[in-house]
């Protein structure tokens, strides 16, 4: 992206999917987005959780993992760890 970071439009995109604007709703992808943005979009993945199966959340994990492996960007969530409230990973 000439402008900003190779992250900096994914939240637009999460609400795009999330919404179904110029798409159809996916969970799937919503999901993949806020978990690239880790650790910012830890409550919006959690409230994603509530709509979603085990077998979605596993999908939009692996995604995200392929797109960081290709881009060579990774987050915390990568490596298994989790976002918490006092704002660490475990």
């Amino acid at each position: 992206m000439p402008y900003g970071r190779d992250t900096s439009g994914f939240r637009g995109l999460a609400a795009f999917y999330e919404k179904g604007i110029g798409t159809d709703i996916d969970l799937v992808q919503v999901y993949k987005y806020y978990d690239l943005l880790s650790p910012g979009s830890a409550p919006d993945k959690a409230r994603l959780e509530e709509q979603m199966t085990p077998e979605q959340i596993r999908e939009a994990i692996r995604l995200s993992r392929q797109w960081q492996e290709e881009h060579n960007i990774f987050v915390p969530s990568y490596y298994g760890l989790e976002y918490q409230e006092d704002g660490t990973f475990q």
